[in-house]
């Protein structure tokens, strides 16, 4: 399930693009709390194949909104790169929890309210979201134009 799309064009060929891949994402092996974890100074960490990544900003701090990131190099001179957005895995599951405890809480309490609180949380969400991934395309943007 991804939310936004966007398309890079560049003048640089697909070897070029993945040497720059390589360059800016921390492909090592992530600890499981990774607080105060360095990252080589790099600005995305994931995985990169021949022509697919799947790549995540790294955030000072903690931020549910930032995307995971899904890409993918075509065309082998004058190449794009696509790339695919969406929520964390962790906060959909939030989301459809709490969708489903309101619904619940209106099927015996007849509170309307709660549609109220659901839809500013819905909102809230996706505007954060967002602007999350606007960061991290104009970021993702600045090494490959």
């Amino acid at each position: 399930m991804y939310f936004n799309k966007f398309e890079i064009e560049t003048i640089n060929t697909k070897a070029q693009n993945l040497e720059t891949l390589k360059k800016i994402v921390f492909i090592g092996k992530i600890p499981t709390f990774p607080f105060n974890f360095d990252y080589d100074k790099k600005t995305f960490y994931g995985k990169i194949n021949n022509s697919n990544f799947e790549i995540s900003p790294v955030i000072k701090g903690r931020n549910s909104f930032s995307p995971n990131i899904k890409g993918e190099l075509i065309g082998d001179i004058d190449s794009k790169i696509i790339l695919k957005m969406r929520l964390h895995f962790s906060v959909i599951v939030f989301l459809l929890c709490l969708t489903l405890l309101i619904l619940w809480n209106i099927k015996y309490y007849s509170i309307y309210e709660d549609i109220l609180i659901l839809t500013l949380i819905y909102f809230i969400t996706f505007f954060l979201y967002w602007k999350e991934c606007q960061k991290a395309k104009v970021n993702f943007e600045k090494y490959f134009k």
